[in-house]
């Protein structure tokens, strides 16, 4: 949890890990911030896909870890 508490309140160092690893599509960076969005702006829909509380440290540990999965496979060549 304090690693995904420190992503999001530490935007210099977001945006500085995301302007060194290249260029981004819009609509990738827009797909990105929606699936970090999402648990917070719907949480009765991550509620009812994940059966957990989206503040939960169980919700916020499997969530973070299927975003990391996603970008490594993205990233991949």
């Amino acid at each position: 949890m304090a690693q995904l508490s420190a992503s999001r309140h530490n935007g210099a160092s977001t945006a500085k890990a995301c302007h060194t690893a290249g260029p981004v599509s819009r609509p990738a960076a827009r797909t990105g911030m929606g699936m970090v969005a999402a648990p917070v702006v719907m949480p009765q829909v991550a509620r009812e896909l994940f059966g957990a509380d989206p503040l939960s440290e169980e919700f916020l540990t499997r969530y973070a870890e299927q975003l990391r999965r996603i970008v490594a496979r993205l990233a991949a060549p």
